[in-house]
C-alpha cells in the first residue's frame, strides 16, 4: 500500500479537511504571501483554513482593539515584562487573579465570545478596580463591562452550556464582516535565511511540556529550564559540552545560556524557549527563525 493510497483511503471517511496555519507562518518573514496562498487554498478547494490565536485571547484584543505599528514611551504589561506590570505570576507591580479565579469572558478559536466563570474566590484588586480609578464609567464587577463591549449582551444572559446531542451552546459568535475580493499575482520572490560563515540559525520553540510563563512556575514541570538546545552533530561542530555556557547574540541582543543536548534533535537549527518570562529570550526574535553569532563562555 502507497502513501498516497493510504491518504486517499483516510480522506474518503471524512467529510471536512482544513489546515491549521500556526505561528512559524504567523511570524515568517513571508507571511503575507502565505496569507495570500492560504487564502486561495480556501477559496478554491475543500479545505478549511484555521489560524489558531498565539496565546490567550489574543484572538479577542485583534477583534476590539486598534494596535499601533510603532510603540514609543513606557509599557504597561499584563503578565509580559513591561516598565509597570500587572501580573498573575506574583512577580509584578501588582497582583491579578489568574484564569481560575476570574470571572469574565474571552474569544475562542470559532469567533465565538464565551463566558468562563471562577473556580475559586479572589480577594485582591483586579482590571475593575483599576478602570474605576481612570474611566468615569464606574463598575460593580468586571463583568459589568460585557455588555458594554459586547452588542449590549449582559455576562448573566450568555449561555454556558452543551447539549446531549454534543451541541455547544457557550457565548454568541462575533459579527460577521463581508470583504470585497479581488485577482491579484502573488510574488514569487520569497525571503530566504542566508547565513554568513559565523552564523547559526536559531529557532524560537519551547520544551515539549512547557507552553507559557504559567507553566514554567509549575512545580511539577521544574525539570525543563530554558537552555540553548542543540543536537550532537552541532555539539561537535561547535566543540561543546552539557553544561558549558554560551552566549547567543540575535536581534541585536545578547544572551547567555546553558548548553543542553537535545538527542531527538537533528541537523544544525538550534532551538532556545521562551516560557520563562524572567529570562527574555524572546527579545532574540522577530520571526520564529533568526540568524544568531555563537560564542562559548
Amino acid at each position: 500500500v502507497t502513501l498516497l493510497e493510504t491518504l486517499e483511503a483516510m480522506l474518503a471517511k471524512k467529510d471536512t479537511f482544513s489546515i491549521i496555519i500556526g505561528e512559524d507562518c504567523i511570524k515568517h518573514p513571508n507571511a503575507s504571501k502565505i496569507a495570500q496562498l492560504a487564502g486561495l487554498v480556501e477559496k478554491y478547494t475543500s479545505f478549511k483554513v484555521i489560524v489558531p490565536p498565539t496565546q490567550t485571547n489574543t484572538l479577542g484584543v485583534s477583534q476590539l482593539c486598534d494596535l499601533d505599528e510603532v510603540v514609543s514611551g513606557k509599557t504597561f504589561g499584563y503578565n509580559q515584562k513591561a516598565d509597570y506590570e500587572i501580573s498573575a505570576l506574583g512577580d509584578a507591580n501588582l497582583d491579578m487573579p489568574p484564569l481560575n479565579q476570574q470571572e469574565g469572558t474571552f474569544v475562542n478559536i470559532d469567533k465565538n465570545v464565551v463566558p468562563t466563570n471562577a473556580a475559586i474566590s479572589y480577594d485582591g484588586y483586579t482590571l475593575n478596580d483599576i478602570a474605576n480609578e481612570i474611566l468615569e464609567y464606574k463598575a460593580q464587577y468586571t463583568i459589568d463591562y460585557t455588555q458594554e463591549i459586547f452588542n449590549g449582551v449582559k455576562f448573566d444572559d450568555l449561555e454556558n452550556h452543551f447539549t446531549n446531542d454534543r451541541v455547544e451552546h457557550r457565548g454568541y459568535p462575533l459579527n460577521q464582516q463581508d470583504v470585497s475580493t479581488e485577482s491579484f499575482e502573488i510574488d514569487e520572490n520569497f525571503m530566504t535565511l542566508q547565513t554568513n560563515e559565523d552564523e547559526y540559525i536559531i529557532y524560537a520553540g519551547n520544551t515539549i511540556n512547557q507552553f507559557n510563563e504559567f507553566t514554567a512556575v509549575a512545580r511539577q514541570l521544574q525539570k525543563e529550564v530554558v537552555a540553548f538546545y542543540l543536537s550532537e552533530t552541532l555539539q561537535t561542530k561547535l566543540e561543546l559540552e552539557e553544561g558549558d555556557k554560551i552566549e547567543v547574540k540575535a536581534n541585536n541582543h545578547l544572551i547567555t545560556l546553558d548548553v543542553k543536548v537535545d538527542k531527538d534533535l537533528i541537523g544544525g537549527i538550534s532551538y532556545i524557549p521562551t516560557f520563562d518570562k524572567n529570562i527574555n529570550t524572546k527579545a532574540l526574535f522577530t520571526n520564529r527563525l533568526e540568524k544568531a553569532i555563537l560564542r562559548k563562555v
